[in-house]
């Protein structure tokens, strides 16, 4: 039991002793009791119950010594040597309910000696102390530019307290820092909605974790380049595009990149047959032989708008399943068995599926959840006799069906179903002729002029690079197409 440093012990006696009808009494009882031992006194008071004991204890370290009774319940503190000599007199200060340090800043292993010291009072203070350094508990900033690998724990302990900090600075002010980049992915995952303002080498260029996008470009990074990439992005909050173009890569690696982090856009380019294309691009134009083994990485193709796959070979289309923003499709002259695929597409305003001879019943309700269709061509489907796939589309602008077999029964019903619908329904005649692409005069028609300048017929090669990026909507506002009514 530590020994009491400056106490005056006054002992109020308060004894009433009845003796044949006598009273006798101690009223007051003053001593000096300096150093006595707080078990001591308590021993004391269980031997007296009916003495009543108090005393006053001296705290040091201020700018002046501060006097306090037993009963004191509050107390101010100013320095930290007076916060020491408070928990060294804590055994004599039961009463304390409340410390007030006000702007005083303590580390947390101070706050917690107090705390331990004091362990039924309530410690209000607006400051802690991290490594010398003073910071407000409401702040929503730091520095900590000064911070080496060694005191790396010590700060992720200390600055717990801070729950506003939502940034932190860890450059010096010549762009410079202590902490590697595995000692700032420790420090995101304490706090990771917390943003670290940070540069470090990457991949043989500097970057910030300020940085809104991160860029290569027929530059060999591989997939072990990747890895390093995945490694940093943790720490980079305001990053919301990766670009890999052309880069070594394996489309793999790069689709499990992206799935991990899908609050940024990664994307990169696919390969197929002679052909390529950046996943964000928003039109592909690729016509003749592909067969299904050429079309599989289709499926990382998430930024497609506008697609022209006419005159090719493969029998399903499997790989829309995550193309959602699709809106203009050409799946024309083709050799398809299974469009399930399609199911999902449901911004799709455009859709010629004509000359797809194996296409029967079962498969066109495919189509049905397509509720946004306007303009849809299923000429030369010989199998098709049933539109109730069409019934939801209620949006039909025109319907498409030259050398059909669809009774005229249900031909009728789609009609009254769609009364604004312009229709072609003959068993003979071209799938594209008769108001489908061009006006009688030769001209071509608003939609498929449109169509045109969405997958570049007129602009680009049919190979996709370089002339064939789009990364821009194509609309009848922004090519001055005026729509007809």
């Amino acid at each position: 039991m530590k020994k009491l440093g400056k106490v005056l012990l006054v002992l109020v006696l308060i004894v009433a002793i009845a003796a044949a009808g006598v009273f006798f009494g101690y009223r007051y009882l003053n001593q000096d009791m300096t150093g006595v031992p707080f078990d001591q006194i308590e021993a004391f008071r269980a031997e007296h119950p009916h003495v009543n004991v108090s005393y006053s204890v001296t705290v040091d370290g201020g700018s002046e010594p501060m006097v306090l009774t037993d009963d004191t319940t509050s107390v101010t503190v100013e320095t930290i040597p007076q916060t020491k000599s408070l928990i060294e007199q804590s055994a004599y200060l039961q009463a304390v309910t409340d410390i007030e340090l006000g702007s005083l800043a303590l580390t947390a292993e101070e706050l917690n000696a107090l705390q331990t010291a004091f362990a039924d009072a309530a410690i209000k203070h607006t400051h802690i102390n991290v490594l010398g350094n003073s910071y407000a508990l409401d702040a929503a900033e730091l520095d900590l530019s000064f911070v080496t690998p060694d005191q790396l724990d010590t700060v992720i302990e200390a600055i717990k307290p801070l729950t506003n900090v939502k940034f932190i600075n860890l450059m010096t002010a010549d762009n410079k820092s202590y902490l590697s980049v595995d000692d700032v992915l420790k420090l995101q995952a304490a706090y990771p909605d917390v943003h670290f303002s940070y540069g470090f080498d990457l991949l043989g260029r500097y970057v910030t974790t300020d940085a809104t996008e991160l860029i290569w470009e027929r530059t060999y990074v591989g997939d072990a380049g990747v890895e390093q990439i995945r490694k940093i992005l943790p720490i980079m909050h305001s990053l919301t595009y990766v670009k890999l173009d052309d880069c070594g890569t394996t489309d793999e690696v790069m689709a499990q990149l992206r799935e991990d982090f899908p609050n940024i856009e990664i994307h990169w380019r696919i390969f197929y047959s002679v052909f390529d294309c950046m996943t964000d691009n928003y039109k592909l134009w690729t016509i003749g032989g592909l067969m299904d083994k050429q079309i599989v990485d289709f499926v990382h193709l998430r930024g497609i708008k506008y697609m022209d796959l006419g005159h090719n070979c493969f029998t399903h289309l499997d790989f829309l399943k995550n193309l959602k923003d699709i809106e203009t499709l050409i799946l024309a002259h083709g050799t398809l068995e299974d469009i399930s695929g399609i199911k999902d597409c449901t911004k799709l305003t455009f859709l010629e599926i004509f000359s797809n001879r194996k296409l029967d019943n079962e498969d066109m309700q495919n189509l049905s959840g397509l509720v946004n269709m306007e303009y849809l061509n299923i000429s030369n489907l010989p199998l098709v006799t049933d539109l109730s796939f069409t019934d939801n589309m209620t949006n039909l602008k025109k319907l498409w069906c030259t050398l059909s077999n669809v009774p005229q029964a249900e031909i009728d019903r789609v009609k009254a179903l769609h009364p604004d619908c312009e229709f072609v329904f003959m068993s003979q005649g071209d799938p594209t002729d008769y108001g489908w692409r061009k006006h009688p005069d030769g001209s071509y028609t608003a939609r498929y002029a449109l169509l045109r300048e969405q997958i570049g017929y007129e602009r680009d090669q049919v190979s996709q690079w370089p002339k064939g990026e789009l990364k821009e909507e194509v609309t009848y506002e922004s090519t001055g197409i005026i729509p007809e009514e």
